[in-house]
């Protein structure tokens, strides 16, 4: 039998490895803007100045965000999706902070807009595929 304080290691234990994903998507995201970008990211489009790239990439951030939130803390779906849309917008300005220093990049005034866009997207998304899910289950 465990004792209390083996069980209270195994809870945070737990608990952070729904931080995992998310976190290691932050490492890439860090890795891929220390350098100048690829011809592949190039080849993406932009509207209104915003990479599309840019788009699906904090996209895949707030959702893996929201993952961990929602399986580490004891809130309704729209705190959850307040909070990763926030920690996404967090990330982005310190990932705009961080290309300052590199060279052959630069931030850029619109990426920050275009994360907090692609977060409240994948919180929509979710968002409408929960109802969804929901709704076939009522059936």
């Amino acid at each position: 039998m465990k004792n209390r304080f083996q069980k209270k290691i195994f809870w945070a234990i737990n608990k952070l490895l729904f931080w995992l994903p998310a976190v290691m998507y932050m490492a890439l995201i860090y890795h891929l803007s220390s350098a100048p970008p690829p011809q592949t990211a190039r080849a993406f489009p932009v509207l209104f100045e915003i990479k599309v790239l840019h788009i699906i990439e904090y996209a895949g951030l707030a959702a893996l965000i929201l993952f961990a939130v929602h399986n580490t803390a004891d809130l309704p779906f729209k705190w959850a999706a307040a909070y990763s849309i926030m920690l996404t917008y967090i990330y982005g300005l310190t990932d705009e902070l961080h290309q300052v220093f590199v060279p052959c990049r630069g931030p850029s005034l619109i990426d920050p807009f275009a994360n907090l866009a692609a977060a409240y997207l994948a919180m929509a998304a979710v968002y409408y595929l929960r109802g969804k899910t929901n709704r076939r289950r009522r059936s």
